[in-house]
Parts: structure tokens; sequence; C-alpha cells
């Protein structure tokens, strides 16, 4: 696999197992191809995420997203946390959930 797949399968993996409060809240943004325009960016809610592997994203609906489409992972306010080529832009620790 190659390193920057590797870092994409990682950085989706990292957010999909934080215990965060509501992972719904946060989003994959990617490229899609979409026939006579070209590719347009596109959101998928972490909380549709039935499972990710080495090569894809897989969702709850049976679709599939190649890693080497994803382009951001977005958090709760719509801010990017990760984008490709930057890696992490805010520290997720601080979101963990507090137990009671």
């Amino acid at each position: 696999m190659g390193r920057r797949r590797s870092d994409i399968y990682e950085a989706v993996r990292r957010v999909l197992n934080y215990p965060l409060e509501d992972r719904g809240d946060y989003s994959i943004v990617y490229r899609h191809r979409v026939e006579g325009v070209g590719e347009v960016l596109r959101e998928a809610r972490l909380e549709s995420v039935a499972r990710v592997d080495k090569w894809a994203v897989h969702l709850v609906n049976g679709d599939s997203i190649p890693l080497h489409r994803i382009v951001e992972i977005r958090g709760p306010r719509g801010e990017t946390v990760w984008r490709r080529g930057l890696g992490w832009l805010e520290d997720l620790s601080s979101r963990r959930r507090t137990a009671d």
C-alpha cells in the first residue's frame, strides 16, 4: 500500500474508532465522478460508514468510496480536521468523551 493511501486509511480509522459523542457530526469529503460533468466534491457522514479497509470506505447503503478519492475529514462545526497532503489540522484528543 502506498504511503498516501496508508495515511488516508489511518486518518479515517482514527476518527471512526475515537470515542466521540456523536461521530455522525463528522464527515468525509471525497471526489465523485459525474458523467458529463467531471468530478464534484461530495460529503458522507461518518455515521453512514459500515467499515473501512485498505482500499475503500464502505457505506451502509452498499456504496464504496475509494481511499484515493478522499480529500478531507470535517468536524462537527464543518471545520477541516484532516486534509490530504497536510495531515491532522486539529488535535482530536480534546474531543474525547469524559467518563461520568
